[in-house]
């Protein structure tokens, strides 16, 4: 059982709370879904229930929480672990050993299981989650969301009696979306206690006995804002120029893991595409190709006919929105993230308007760090517009977004896009699809296998 009574914490140099006066009680075998927008206090809530707060954040937090019977302040996180494991946002927060096999038994082995029980339990886990067949594959060639479906299985090896899942299902397919619910109908069979943040949680309605609504840092009864009206879609400005061109290109990481074989694709200037396929089939590879990040083994890429560039090259003609926002933050202030591109370009930057516009004004003299998911995404995209590019790359940009922020984000791209920027998106939410891109190319295994022009 969770019991927590008048907990409040406040992360280390900020002075306001992110959790306030919280009281909570989950009995043993509940499923319950924590619900509320972006920053509302989940992932703090569920890291003060797994030790992570405050063993490894710091900061202040006062009150009460015991989780069967253990006070998760006082012991080391590796002890909670076993008792309530959880499942990270971000996946390569806990992907720590050089393979698949072996970052699965991680966490078994911390916790000084027998060798043959561990056996046992990662191999149930890899199959569970479709990572057998990658079990010797180094964790470093994985995609976000095999990375992700690996940090579920091996929090499902460790078989704690409390499970914490915090937007565990952003960078998965819907493949892995469907094995990650058979772990989830399986763990309400047998009575597991399971906690999860969700902004998409349809497909959880069977399994949830609660839900418990976090605003601003306190328990909320009400009813939620309703969704902002979406933006009217106006004709993109598509021209017979090509913002890409990629031509006979391959590309592969070392001799074991070939991506792209004679790859030809061309991006028309002003489109707005969506590149969509399962985890692992080559979406991010190619965004990195096309903005020098990474280079082809053969073939040619002209990006606004320009060839052989390297990122600095093209930092104020085409900006990528990595999956994972903190690839990409590095300044010591949000404030100094945002003007960071365009004071390097020596372009004029309006941080007023972007930080009032975005809802982060009062985070401007905050580390980026400390910001929920969704928020450090938001600061990312904003950075990136800074620099006024002619070409928008968002790859998964509704990470950790609830729907509110994520047609927020996604209007913006629309908006400029019907000024004539060229806008190609990744996504494995199909209503994002549906809902703006004009021309959707898929991905498998590296190779398009259909190319459909919208209307």
């Amino acid at each position: 059982m969770i019991k927590v009574r008048r907990l409040t914490y406040t992360y280390p140099h900020t002075e306001s709370p992110v959790l306030k006066n919280i009281d909570l009680d989950i009995n043993d075998g509940e499923f319950v879904l924590l619900e509320g927008r972006s920053g509302a206090g989940k992932s703090t809530l569920l890291y003060c229930l797994n030790g992570i707060i405050p063993h490894l954040y710091g900061g202040n937090l006062t009150g009460e929480i015991s989780v069967n019977g253990l006070d998760p302040t006082a012991l080391t996180v590796s002890r909670i672990a076993s008792t309530a494991g959880i499942v990270f946002q971000d996946p390569d927060l806990q992907i720590f050993m050089p393979t698949v096999r072996e970052d699965a038994a991680f966490g078994c082995k911390n916790a000084g299981l027998p060798e043959s029980t561990v056996s046992v339990r990662v191999h149930e886990a890899l199959v569970r989650m479709g990572l057998l067949n990658l079990a010797d594959k180094p964790t470093d060639e994985l995609s976000n969301g095999q990375k992700q479906r690996l940090a579920i299985a091996g929090v499902h090896a460790l078989a704690p009696d409390i499970f914490l899942f915090d937007e565990s299902t952003t960078d998965l397919d819907e493949k892995g979306k469907k094995e990650f619910l058979i772990i989830l109908e399986r763990l309400k069979s047998e009575g597991a206690t399971v906690v999860i943040s969700e902004h998409e949680p349809g497909y959880l309605e069977h399994l949830i006995d609660r839900k418990i609504s976090l605003k601003d840092g306190v328990i909320f009864s009400g009813e939620e804002e309703s969704f902002p009206a979406e933006m009217p879609r106006h004709p993109p400005v598509i021209s017979s120029g090509t913002a890409v061109r990629i031509k006979n290109v391959g590309f592969g990481y070392g001799r074991r893991q070939e991506i792209f074989t004679g790859l030809n694709l061309d991006f028309r200037k002003g489109e707005f595409t969506a590149v969509v396929g399962d985890n692992g089939s080559g979406k991010t590879t190619l965004f990195k190709l096309i903005l020098g990040i990474l280079r082809p083994r053969e073939g040619e890429i002209a990006l606004e006919g320009m060839v052989r560039y390297t990122l600095d090259d093209i930092c104020g003609t085409a900006g990528l929105l990595f999956q994972n926002p903190d690839e990409q933050l590095f300044a010591a202030t949000v404030e100094d993230e945002i003007s960071f591109g365009s004071r390097q370009l020596g372009k004029q930057c309006d941080i007023e308007a972007y930080l009032e516009a975005y809802g982060i004004k009062q985070y401007r003299g905050m580390h980026p760090s400390q910001l929920s998911c969704g928020e450090r995404q938001r600061v990312a995209f904003i950075s990136i517009l800074a620099m006024c590019p002619e070409i928008i790359i968002l790859d998964e940009p509704t990470t950790g977004l609830d729907r509110a922020s994520w047609v927020s984000l996604m209007d913006t791209a629309a908006v400029l896009n019907s000024q004539g920027k060229t806008v190609i998106f990744s996504s494995h939410n199909m209503t994002v699809v549906e809902m703006y891109a004009r021309r959707v190319i898929r991905l498998e295994m590296g190779k398009v296998i259909s190319d459909e022009i919208r209307a």
